[in-house]
């Protein structure tokens, strides 16, 4: 879904099981509350923006099931 006034994209996809909805978080105005509780796609990572060091679970392709 793209935001017409700025061509955005707003949702990046929805869980085909579930009722999950990954909005990109330059679409908030706001702190939403929620913090992260795992890295996904941490194997493509570039390598000028390093990931935190924060002990949260790293998946290189995604995350998984369940």
């Amino acid at each position: 879904m793209f935001y017409g006034r700025c061509d955005s994209s707003l949702f990046g996809t929805r869980e085909p099981e579930g009722p999950t909805i990954w909005v990109r978080m330059g679409a908030l105005d706001a702190d939403p509350g929620l913090r992260p509780s795992r890295h996904v796609w941490a194997g493509s990572a570039p390598s000028w923006f390093p990931l935190s060091d924060d002990g949260l679970p790293r998946y290189a392709d995604g995350s998984p099931a369940g």
